[in-house]
């Protein structure tokens, strides 16, 4: 496994110096010290490699060695829901017995129904003089009685509740309370955290324990997945989520709304998530290490079948991940396989968080994406978006291809003469041979060319040759283009690494991106849109159209006619 856990570390101990210490032995992707709701260090704290290797060489060389004067341990750690996992004794564990000693009211209720409830032990000070004196005297030591730190605690949340509803009026069905956050948290992370569910409104109070804040939805669906990350951690404070309570109503009423709801057996629950990625074939999936590549999360979730589209979303300004993507199956048992086999599961130093991926709003009931191809658009409208919607989804012209109008203005050009005269139907030849004549001598240059740039020509003529994800052909180009209007066209949706347009009578060219992410972009955004005059087609270039010579070799300078 490429995660480990560090236990025994010294409670003066911080991230930069535990990430510093651990990437002398590989690189980090991520590093998590633990912390109790009051923010106590735990002591221990996770540490994930981008591979195997160099965990294992951390493991050997680290652990069971000393930091100031404390021993630490280092171990591998188990994935979510392994069977070999050791049982859990901490205290603020759930499932330790520590945990059910302090906290017994989970288990009172169960024994509640098959034994009387028994004899309260704990002395009330205010029916016992002798006890409330013995308590005033220590707390002129300056003792207090944990109960009432608790509950000055409890106030202290209360009153971030009362702060975060104060104003609150109408329907809040779509709202929810967040409590438990840390102290310093920006809107940007809670959105993150509860990334993809959509926010609506977002309101955040705090005080120097904790922060709270009550956010709104727009779907009761998006209500029903934000209450199910309850429970879960944010910058290592547990956070409890809760509807907001009704203001209105009778008793019984109030508290039936204010009941939340009872936790679903796991088994029920996968069901659910199981069947929901049924209908869409779609994974969400999160925590990834922000070194991940496409490339590696396409050869981790291919193996359970074939990707139909792969959205890895990453930071424009850095072009490093930013830690979810997105994950399309052609089919659906394929993805659900993948669900049950990765979700939980350590990738890279992370565990991975897998969830049902929402189907694509854009294009319901089998429709187009574009907002001109709706039921009121004409045939034409709607033909056109259909077209544009699949453009990318197989090659539907010669690599070559050459428009009629294209070859007679470039032909125009070169001989220094007008169009008409040049379709004129009065010389020896008939139109139709000049052109075809034209358009021959136009496919040879653009070959030569081609070869001149290291091009393979023999990958276009492999109908199921895997596709490049960042190299696209744009075809059509209407005559006189130059590359730096090609370039700057294709550059607002990303840094173009290369271009390759013939210096003259260029109708065809080679674009490749340096992100994958950014060809897709451009490539939906452009593809038989209107250049000039001229729809422009584009087509994802066969993956080894730069030959082995081509990856050594410089990259060659676009040329631009004047």
């Amino acid at each position: 496994m490429s995660r480990l856990i560090v236990k025994g570390l010294p409670a003066t101990m911080t991230e930069p110096k535990l990430r510093a210490m651990f990437s002398e032995r590989g690189t980090v992707t991520d590093c998590q010290l633990k912390y109790t709701r009051e923010g106590k260090f735990r002591r221990f704290a996770f540490v994930g490699f981008d591979n195997e290797r160099d965990a294992e060489d951390a493991r050997h060389h680290l652990d069971r060695t000393f930091i100031n004067a404390s021993r630490i341990e280092v171990e591998v750690c188990k994935p979510f829901g392994d069977e070999t996992k050791p049982r859990a004794w901490s205290k603020y564990a759930k499932d330790s017995s520590a945990y059910q000693q302090l906290n017994p009211s989970g288990t009172e209720e169960k024994t509640s129904k098959y034994q009387p409830a028994a004899k309260k032990s704990k002395i009330d000070p205010n029916k016992d003089p002798k006890f409330a004196e013995f308590l005033e005297v220590q707390n002129k030591t300056g003792l207090f009685t944990p109960k009432e730190d608790d509950e000055q605690q409890v106030e202290a949340t209360d009153d971030l509740i009362v702060q975060l509803l104060r104003g609150v009026s109408g329907d809040t069905k779509l709202s929810l309370t967040f409590r438990g956050l840390p102290p310093s948290v920006k809107q940007k992370s809670v959105k993150e955290w509860l990334a993809p569910i959509r926010l609506k409104a977002m309101k955040i109070v705090r005080n120097e324990v904790e922060a709270a804040a009550f956010i709104s939805f727009n779907r009761m669906p998006d209500v029903r997945r934000a209450l199910q990350r309850t429970g879960e951690f944010l910058g290592g404070f547990k956070v409890e989520i809760a509807k907001v309570p009704t203001s209105g109503g009778s008793g019984a009423a109030a508290a039936e709304e204010e009941e939340p709801e009872a936790p679903e057996d796991r088994k029920t629950e996968n069901e659910k998530i199981t069947a929901a990625i049924l209908d869409t074939g779609r994974l969400f999936v999160r925590n990834l290490p922000y070194v991940c590549t496409t490339e590696t999360l396409e050869s981790l979730f291919s193996t359970y079948g074939e990707i139909a589209d792969l959205t890895l979303v990453v930071d424009k300004k850095t072009g490093k991940s930013k830690g979810f993507a997105v994950v399309t199956f052609v089919f659906p048992e394929n993805a659900a396989a993948a669900y049950a086999a990765l979700d939980g599961t350590i990738f890279q130093g992370r565990m991975l968080h897998l969830l049902p991926g929402e189907e694509k709003r854009d294009a319901p009931n089998g429709g187009s994406a574009f907002p001109d191809a709706d039921a009121k658009s004409s045939f034409k409208k709607q033909k056109d978006a259909k077209v544009k919607a699949n453009a990318g989804q197989s090659h539907t012209w010669n690599a070559l291809f050459l428009g009629a109008n294209a070859v007679a203005d470039t032909l125009a050009a070169k001989l220094n003469t007008t169009k008409a005269a040049l379709l004129d139907a009065d010389g020896g030849t008939s139109a139709g041979v000049r052109m075809a004549l034209g358009e021959t001598r136009l496919v040879r240059e653009t070959r030569d060319f081609l070869l001149a740039n290291n091009v393979s020509l023999d990958s276009f003529s492999r109908p199921a040759a895997k596709r490049s994800d960042t190299i696209i052909i744009a075809k059509n180009l209407p005559a006189g283009i130059a590359a730096d209007e090609l370039r700057r066209m294709f550059q607002r949706y990303g840094d173009v690494g290369r271009l390759l347009l013939p210096p003259e009578g260029g109708i065809s060219a080679l674009i490749e991106m340096n992100r994958a992410e950014d060809a897709k972009k451009a490539f939906k955004a452009l593809a038989y849109s209107r250049l000039r005059t001229m729809p422009l087609y584009l087509e994802w270039a066969p993956g080894d159209v730069f030959g082995a010579q081509a990856e050594g070799a410089a990259k060659p300078q676009s040329a631009s006619r004047k």
